[in-house]
């Protein structure tokens, strides 16, 4: 594909912590004053620690106000939402103290950045790790994965010692009000071990969870569905794939109901991952699918298209290890229209996440370097 030139690029900020070792963005929402807030992580070598960080930006890029939660350990940041009302709710996940353990993170700000509430949710020994954040009626709705620790016992040496490592947990939802207080949680096996890393409304006041799963006995894994009422309640399941590797990382419900997901894929005879996209109907019946396994790239977000079209965001690896962004836009039936790429100077370019916006440009956000970076596209 092309190299995208100054004439495709509106602005471009690119954002370092003082002090810190890198600053990235992981996720992006847009503000009401036509704007866009960053979220994302900042970390320090000398502390062994990554802080939550947020970052706003105004209409043409300008910094309106940026902040950061302050830890002793290590927290992530994988998703952000509105607060109805106002203000913002980041939710990721954070280590508690030196368990082999993390707990679900929710930081709650106001629209300048101040701290509104912050709240975490887990269980002794078990990994908890968010993947995507909804808004529901009275509260939210966070979709992720769960993974038992490491049991640790004392060695006669008195050193630290994993005894037993637990079988691997399931996909997981936990319905939040609020203020961040958990209503219900519930777990979601698939067909084996799984996860959930991305989530969108439906028409019919719903959500669509995506993620994976790995099939039981078989050293495979496939893309996994999950239909949710709009009490987030599953009403259905659906798994698919084939063989290898077939991992959903994100996904867009399309103006005819239809589902788009895109993530990454194994293809026979190579290492390297490629880019996979589906196309599905309303219940996860799959349309078509395509992968793209020229190189190294995996899909990081999908979004509906001119035509309808779909318009996918990737992350590359070139030759020498250096990342980069690549963009796919394709038709209704996954044939390619346009294949661009923009790797700017020698630090390289890592995409997160990416956002359409109501102007039609595009808002993609990741690491350059040490750096955060946030680019609007036209």
């Amino acid at each position: 594909g092309r190299a995208l030139g100054p004439g495709d690029i509106a602005w471009e900020v690119v954002r370092e912590v003082p002090d810190a070792a890198v600053t990235r963005g992981t996720a992006l929402l847009a503000r009401p004053d036509g704007g866009v807030l960053v979220a994302g992580e900042v970390g320090f070598l000398d502390l062994n620690a990554t802080d939550v960080y947020a970052l706003a930006l105004g209409p043409a890029g300008e910094i309106a106000w940026e902040t950061r939660r302050e830890q002793p350990w290590e927290d992530a940041c994988a998703a952000v939402a509105a607060r109805p009302g106002g203000g913002y709710l980041l939710a990721g996940d954070a280590k508690v103290d030196d368990r082999l353990a993390s707990d679900l993170d929710l930081v709650a700000l106001e629209e300048g950045g101040a701290e509104r509430w912050h709240g975490r949710l887990g269980q002794p020994e078990r990994y908890e790790r968010a993947g995507a954040l909804a808004v529901v009626a009275g509260g939210y709705l966070v979709v992720g994965s769960t993974e038992r620790g490491i049991d640790v016992a004392l060695s006669p040496a008195g050193e630290r010692v994993p005894r037993v490592r637990a079988p691997a947990g399931a996909a997981y939802l936990v319905r939040l009000d609020g203020e961040g207080r958990p209503l219900r949680e519930e777990s979601l096996p698939g067909a084996g071990t799984a996860g959930l890393q991305a989530i969108a409304a439906t028409g019919e006041g719903g959500f669509v969870a995506a993620g994976w799963t790995e099939r039981r006995d078989e050293d495979f894994i496939d893309a996994y569905l999950v239909g949710l009422d709009r009490e987030a309640r599953v009403t259905w399941e659906r798994s698919f794939g084939g063989p290898g590797t077939q991992k959903a990382a994100a996904l867009t419900v399309l103006a005819n109901g239809d589902l788009a997901l895109a993530g990454r894929a194994s293809v026979s005879g190579r290492r390297a991952p490629a880019l996979w996209l589906t196309r599905t109907d309303a219940r996860g019946e799959p349309r078509w699918t395509r992968t793209w396994d020229t190189g190294e790239l995996e899909g990081v977000a999908v979004m509906a298209d001119a035509g309808d079209g779909l318009r996918v965001v990737g992350r590359g690896r070139a030759q020498g290890g250096r990342d980069f962004l690549y963009l796919l836009r394709t038709d209704g039936a996954g044939q390619v229209r346009e294949e661009a790429h923009y790797a700017p100077g020698d630090a390289g370019l890592t995409p997160y996440a990416a956002l359409a916006l109501p102007d039609g440009g595009l808002l993609v956000t990741g690491q350059r370097g040490t750096a955060l970076f946030a680019l609007k596209m036209r």
